[in-house]
């Protein structure tokens, strides 16, 4: 009876370390649990604060246990934090990728955290994709495909609310631009769904600046 009450505790406690799963994998994509790192592969569970690193050409699509979605550009790298009665955090350190919550999981209230160098974003809907510039560290771009993201740099207490069909470029922890539309975001690949076959990402973050260029958005 004991031996079978253990076996029950660990079973237990490694379903209640599952944070979410490996959806899809293409090309070489690594995990990182501790100490430990292993190819990620379809249908692995993901534990929590995993670190997923994505090579050149290739993608990763993670779910998440509260249903949200993630997917992992090519050459890009999160982290992925879930406590008890916070909401889900993910940690951007290079690299792209976009993100999808459910709508029934939106409150007043973010639901979902992603954090970059220069700011943390508070999700309050239900697609959004954050991407590094050209140079990583020193400026990042965010877009909203449905729902609205607020925007707060780290070195500032006020927030910028992002809409539907708005970006924005993350310019330092100090500065945020104006929300407006971004004609380059239109070209971005918002598909989820890990059995379809046009899940890649073909927009260059280079696009971004030439954008800045093409057209007065003040």
């Amino acid at each position: 009876m004991f031996k079978i009450f253990i076996t029950l505790f660990i079973i237990f406690n490694i379903q209640a370390n599952d944070v979410g799963q490996i959806l899809y994998v293409k090309g070489i994509v690594k995990v990182k649990t501790g100490e430990n790192v292993s190819n990620a592969k379809k249908g692995s569970p993901l534990k929590n604060k995993s670190i997923i690193q994505s090579g050149k050409d290739s993608l990763a699509i993670i779910s998440l246990s509260d249903g949200s979605k993630i997917k992992l550009n090519s050459e890009s790298k999160i982290i992925v934090s879930i406590s008890k009665n916070e909401p889900p955090q993910v940690g951007l350190f290079n690299g792209s990728s976009f993100f999808s919550v459910l709508k029934s999981k939106v409150m007043k209230r973010d639901k979902f955290i992603v954090k970059t160098k220069n700011a943390a974003l508070g999700v309050r809907g239900t697609q959004f994709f954050v991407s590094y510039g050209k140079k990583s560290g020193q400026d990042e771009w965010m877009c909203v495909n449905e729902g609205e993201v607020a925007v707060r740099p780290k070195g500032k207490a006020t927030k910028v609310l992002v809409k539907k069909g708005e970006g924005v470029q993350i310019k330092s922890k100090q500065e945020v631009s104006t929300p407006k539309p971004l004609a380059w975001t239109q070209k971005l690949n918002w598909n989820f769904n890990e059995n379809s076959s046009e899940l890649e990402n073909k927009v260059n973050i280079e696009d971004a600046y030439t954008d800045i260029l093409d057209q007065d958005y003040d």
